[in-house]
């Protein structure tokens, strides 16, 4: 499919298969369609036991424990941040310098956020 987003996701503990349910439109808690052109090609977590169970849940066929080698993938072209709260502010400015795009969903942690922090 030549229209296909490849995306890596960081996180795939509980805020992590909730958005790759709604990727592939089966979430319970919000029943949406699926997303057809968006491919999940990476994903990243530092508990490996569980990142390898995702994968071969979501056919996820890359997957690293060093965030920084899925954002070196030259096909990735956006990245979904599925962190705590506390670690969203570091991550979403680290793909723009590849010229990424990012994601991150509220809530920011109101003591790291700042407005030339998300410009």
């Amino acid at each position: 499919m030549s229209d296909e987003v490849k995306l890596g996701i960081i996180g795939v503990g509980q805020i992590g298969k909730r958005h790759l349910e709604q990727y592939r439109g089966t979430s319970r808690l919000m029943p949406l369609p699926p997303v057809p052109d968006a491919r999940i090609i990476a994903a990243c977590d530092i508990n490996e036991e569980e990142l390898e169970r995702v994968a071969k849940e979501y056919d996820i066929p890359h997957t690293f424990t060093d965030f920084r080698e899925l954002l070196a993938m030259d096909e990735i072209v956006a990245v979904d941040v599925c962190l705590h709260n506390n670690l969203h502010a570091p991550l979403p400015s680290l793909p723009s310098r590849r010229a990424r795009t990012s994601t991150a969903r509220n809530p920011w942690p109101a003591p790291l956020w700042t407005p030339s922090g998300c410009a």
